[in-house]
């Protein structure tokens, strides 16, 4: 082979110590010159307060256009990885004309055709992220920078009617929210876990706090917009949301696999399994990086081996429990299911305020449905709040208990099924409840009482009504 003639990369094993990595060292170089970095291997330790490196979080793109990257220095020897136009953008806006970059890129610092590595890695990608100096949002490239001018102005107070240049603005803004980073599952975790964000759009900059304040100040500009609405306010939260917040360590418990005790799996995935991956696998793998442990998960270890279908299984029998009957595929986010349950009560009105923490109130009355009621049974009624969920909640949606399942379910009535609507919705811990008089006679004053749902719960002894779900994501 020629000197001096890149060969293409290959990737040497990880190191044997435990929560190794690689890491990216970008070349200084001038603007237009092509892009020469180096790899090497990295070594997460606890004691350290935060590593010397910034993670990159980005969209891959569905170009299917690559660049070339160069690996190595000028003098020694050369090799060559491609990656997406998006990626390559990114890298070259962050290259500095003096002075090397560390960077930690998930398709260049993970073996993306080692299944078994990119398993590992996987498993503690929370703790990639929350070691990390910043993570630095790469939105793309973009030429006018109005986007980022109106969520500054937003940010310090100085709301501008929306008309003239500031009306260009806004329609900037728009544009910018439909961008396909806001819609990535992987984002989630990535700004979850960080100690500080930084977004780039183009050549404008703006801190992580900036733009969340901007944007919720200029909430009623996309609020029309459930969707956007819902994707947008869920990465306010997740900037704003905190490890030290939740109390646990800012590096999670540096392992094989680390968690960011957020939420429980199942309420993430009511709330997050619409976002888009590159391989559904991911919608699984993403969330569990941020949930608590209160779900036994080992069946959902990442596993890239593991085809879809057998994960969605074990999913699905993780939340509502190994009884049920399953119908999956490869090639759909569909499950069928057949399971036996218990109708709890019924949806009797819905706030559609959503609110900063992203929750909203749902009303729950329980209702006898005969002939499934059982002695005893206590007529109770609620007010939920609930993380709002991909699946918009409606008057009217069936509050059930299947059997096996450790959380209700809420369900929509269809003519011949019920689709899930909420797979695992968590319950007051308190509802007022009016006790069952045995004679028939009607309640009392003193009838009426604070309960707790455990009792309600625990009552719950048989499941006579048979269900036929499906669960689409």
């Amino acid at each position: 082979m020629e000197p001096n003639v890149p060969s293409p990369y290959l990737y040497q094993p990880l190191l044997a110590a435990p929560n190794s990595i690689r890491l990216l060292r970008l070349l200084p170089d001038t603007d237009k010159a092509e892009i020469r970095c180096e790899i090497f291997n990295y070594q997460l330790k606890a004691e350290r307060s935060s590593g010397l490196y910034e993670a990159l979080s980005y969209v891959w793109g569905n170009s299917p256009e690559r660049k070339r990257l160069i690996i190595g220095g000028r003098n020694g020897a050369q090799a060559y990885l491609d990656v997406t136009t998006n990626l390559y953008a990114a890298l070259r806006r962050l290259r500095d004309p003096d002075v090397e970059r560390i960077v930690w890129v998930d398709a260049i610092n993970i073996n993306q055709d080692d299944l078994e590595e990119r398993g590992s890695q996987v498993q503690f990608m929370a703790s990639i992220y929350s070691f990390a100096s910043r993570v630095i949002v790469w939105l793309g490239e973009d030429d006018s920078g109005a986007a980022f001018e109106l969520i500054r102005e937003a940010a310090d107070g100085h709301q501008q009617p929306e008309n003239g240049s500031h009306g260009r603005k806004f329609g900037e803004l728009v544009t910018l929210l439909k961008l396909q980073w806001f819609r990535r599952i992987w984002v989630l975790q990535e700004v979850a876990a960080a100690r500080s964000v930084l977004f780039i759009f183009g050549h404008e900059e703006i801190t992580g706090g900036v733009f969340c304040r901007g944007l919720q100040a200029l909430k009623q500009h996309y609020e029309h917009d459930t969707t956007m609405q819902g994707l947008v306010g869920s990465i306010i939260q997740l900037v704003d949301w905190h490890p030290v917040h939740a109390g646990i360590k800012h590096v999670p418990g540096i392992s094989k696999s680390s968690r960011l005790n957020i939420l429980p799996l199942p309420e993430l995935i009511d709330m997050f399994h619409s976002h888009s991956a590159t391989d559904r696998r991911d919608k699984v793998y993403a969330l569990l990086g941020m949930s608590t442990d209160s779900f036994d998960t080992t069946l959902l270890d990442a596993d890239y081996n593991k085809p879809w279908s057998t994960l969605f299984r074990d999913l699905v029998q993780t939340i509502l429990g190994p009884q049920v009957e399953l119908t999956v595929s490869d090639s759909m986010e569909l499950a069928i299911i057949r399971v036996k349950g218990f109708p709890l009560g019924i949806v009797t009105s819905v706030e559609n305020n959503i609110d900063s923490s992203g929750r909203q109130r749902i009303r729950v009355e329980s209702d006898p449905f005969p002939p499934v009621s059982q002695p005893d049974q206590p007529t109770w009624n609620a007010h939920w709040a609930i993380h709002s969920t991909t699946n918009s909640i409606e008057k009217g949606d069936i509050l059930c208990l299947l059997q096996g399942a450790q959380a209700p379910t809420i369900v929509r009535v269809h003519k011949d099924h019920c689709s899930i609507i909420s797979a695992a919705i968590r319950p007051p811990k308190k509802v007022w409840a009016m006790n069952v008089n045995r004679r028939g006679s009607r309640y009392g004053p003193h009838d009426v009482d604070m309960i707790e749902w455990s009792k309600i719960s625990q009552q719950i002894t048989e499941f006579p009504r048979d269900f036929l779900l499906t669960w689409n994501w």
